[in-house]
């Protein structure tokens, strides 16, 4: 599967979710691989929500990535009451969890894997990464 470019899968959510989205500014695009999109589509449908119900509030998002295996969603949540903050909390929580046993690569079941790079892949990935076929 090829990977669309980083900034286009960037508009493909902020099209979807625009209020997440609206104050976005992510230089790099999506710093992670395709395989968790369906996480992170995921973790949207939980946080869009609870911005529609809160106009006064600010939320923006600072930057998407894939660190030591896992996926990491940074933001700036400001105005927010407690129930709120703790429902994004709980969204990215979950999300960054389940990146550790879903393949960045193709988004199946996968697991944390230390060689060069620590990655969570499945076997099949894992394989074609070590052969160099895929990045």
């Amino acid at each position: 599967m090829e990977m669309p470019e980083k900034c286009e899968r960037v508009d493909l959510f902020a099209k979807r979710y625009p209020l997440i989205f609206a104050k976005a500014d992510l230089p790099w695009g999506l710093e992670c691989g395709v395989g968790w999109d369906a996480l992170l589509a995921s973790m949207f449908d939980k946080i869009e929500p609870v911005l529609a119900v809160a106009p006064k509030s600010k939320f923006r998002p600072l930057q998407i990535k894939e660190k030591f295996g896992a996926l990491r969603f940074y933001y700036e949540a400001k105005g927010f009451d407690k129930e709120s903050q703790a429902k994004i909390s709980a969204a990215v929580d979950e999300a960054e969890t389940a990146s550790q046993r879903t393949c960045e690569v193709c988004g199946q079941p996968g697991k944390i894997r230390r060689t060069n790079w620590i990655r969570t892949v499945c076997d099949s990935c894992a394989d074609r990464i070590a052969a160099n076929d895929v990045d």
